[in-house]
């Protein structure tokens, strides 16, 4: 031990005290940075949720769309014109594989049952293991879409929306 004093000059407090605030200072920093990424992070997940809500919404007809007068989300009927059931599901699919990065595990693996339970559907696999209506549909409600808007898109896609696509199925 006296041989590494020999080595090293005499430090002084100040030297130490410098030191000390400096490590603070980039603590600080990389905290405040971290923050600022975190709040970017956020941002995106909420927009990828928004969308794959909107598509979630048009696979079963309904369109989700923000009012410009309250700027509160609200739900509408497509006309039949539009892209909507299956050639919708597949779109689904698309922006759940390209925001894989954004969701969290449990509502991927929820998002990816609820396709397989419309795949199955439209293969006309009507399986006891369908869980559809009792499980997934209101679980991506829940995670996906706005509380006000929940009641209605569940009303709508069990009556209207899920009866649209059967009946498309050849």
């Amino acid at each position: 031990m006296s041989d590494l004093s020999g080595l090293l000059p005499p430090i002084s407090i100040e030297t130490l005290t410098g030191f000390a605030w400096r490590v603070f200072d980039a603590i600080l920093v990389g905290a405040v940075v971290a923050w600022l990424l975190s709040l970017g992070r956020a941002r995106e997940r909420r927009l990828a949720r928004e969308q794959i809500a909107e598509q979630l919404c048009r696979v079963f007809g309904m369109r989700l769309f923000r009012s410009r007068k309250n700027d509160a989300p609200s739900l509408e009927e497509l006309p039949p014109s539009s892209l909507q059931g299956w050639p919708s599901l597949e779109r689904l699919q698309w922006n759940l594989d390209l925001h894989r990065s954004e969701l969290r595990p449990r509502e991927l693996r929820l998002m990816q049952a609820l396709i397989e339970d419309l795949l199955r559907i439209r293969a006309n696999q009507f399986t006891a293991e369908l869980h559809l209506l009792d499980e997934y549909l209101p679980g991506a409600a829940r995670w996906f879409l706005p509380a006000h808007l929940r009641e209605k898109f569940l009303e709508d896609a069990k009556f209207i929306g899920l009866q649209r696509l059967t009946e498309g199925v050849a």
